[in-house]
């Protein structure tokens, strides 16, 4: 996987890319996405979206890895 890479950075286009933060409440990486709608970052799996933007915490970016090509 590639560098993180400042949030100031990362694509704001609805993306999902993995995000992290310097603060303690935030312990690992996680997929997010920009809503142009809320304008903010919002967890990429969450159903409630709306309701629960990450923001203030992300400080760093970086791209998802491709996925696997094959079985195993």
């Amino acid at each position: 996987m590639g560098e993180w890479l400042p949030i100031e950075s990362a694509p704001r286009d609805g993306s999902v890319v993995l995000l992290t933060s310097i603060s303690p409440l935030w312990k690992y990486p996680f997929p997010a996405k920009w809503s142009a709608k809320e304008d903010w970052w919002v967890f990429a799996d969450e159903p409630l979206n709306d309701i629960w933007g990450v923001s203030d915490l992300v400080s760093h970016w970086m791209p998802l890895p491709p996925p696997p090509t094959e079985r195993t």
